[in-house]
Order: structure tokens, then C-alpha cells, then sequence
């Protein structure tokens, strides 16, 4: 049988200068921290075929849209927005479970882009865009 599980019980952290503090009501970080890599042309007209490239020498952080539930005048709220308001990057740690150990994913990333949603039929909802600057560490909790 497989070890794998769902993210269900996954919390946010940020440290806003006081240290790690959760942020409550998460409902959804579809996607855990990484980056990816470009590629550039390299074809000539010795190539043969097909065209030819190679990767670029660093990644790029992939944006991560985070969405939690919406409770105006929360602490959360002021939290997200003082994330939003931060210019440089901040420290995160993404608590994720898998079956019975807990595992830290940490790193530092540019949080922007803090909407509140406010929707008429259904409940209200935040999104907060993570992107890392820096490759993330995954260590089991202690």
C-alpha cells in the first residue's frame, strides 16, 4: 500500500520580524515551494533536425497562489496584508504532514498580491501570492 496522503492539516508560517507565526485557516497551497528552469536556443545552421538548447544556469521561484478563509479585522488579516506590504522577501515554514511524521518545508519568499474575496452566495476567502527566492530546505520536525 502506498505511503502517500493528501495536505490536508497543512499550516502557514511567516516571520513578520517577531519570529514564526501561524497563520490561521489555510484552505489551499495547491503546490509546495520550488523553482524552475528556462531554457535558451542554441540551434545554429549546423543543426540538424531539431532546433537545440540548453537550460539557464538558475531557476526561477514558481509563484504559488495561497488561499485561506477571509475574517475581517483578524490578526490573520493584518499578518497577510503586513506580508504584502513587506518590499523584500520574508521567511516562511509550511508544516506538511505525511502519515504519521511532520515535515518543515522553509525558505524565504516575495509575498504579494493580498485580495479579499467577498462572496455573495458562499463564504468569504483570501489568496496571497508566494513566490520563492531561494530554494527551499525540507527537513522532518524535531
Amino acid at each position: 500500500m502506498s505511503d502517500v496522503t493528501t495536505g490536508h492539516g497543512t499550516q502557514l508560517w511567516l516571520n513578520l520580524g517577531a519570529g514564526l507565526k501561524r497563520i490561521p485557516e489555510i484552505d489551499d497551497i495547491p503546490e509546495l515551494p520550488s523553482g524552475e528552469r528556462g531554457l535558451y536556443e542554441t540551434t545554429s545552421h549546423d543543426s540538424v533536425d531539431f532546433k537545440e538548447f540548453k537550460k539557464e544556469p538558475l531557476k526561477e521561484g514558481v509563484e504559488i497562489t495561497i488561499t485561506g478563509n477571509y475574517v475581517i479585522g483578524s490578526e490573520a488579516e493584518s499578518d497577510l496584508q503586513d506580508a504584502d506590504d513587506e518590499e523584500g522577501a520574508i521567511s516562511y515554514r509550511i508544516v506538511v504532514k505525511q502519515g504519521a511524521d511532520t515535515y518543515y518545508v522553509e525558505g524565504n519568499a516575495l509575498f504579494y498580491n493580498f485580495k479579499r474575496g467577498n462572496a455573495k452566495d458562499g463564504k468569504r476567502t483570501f489568496t496571497i501570492v508566494l513566490k520563492p527566492v531561494a530554494a527551499p530546505t525540507t527537513d522532518e520536525a524535531a
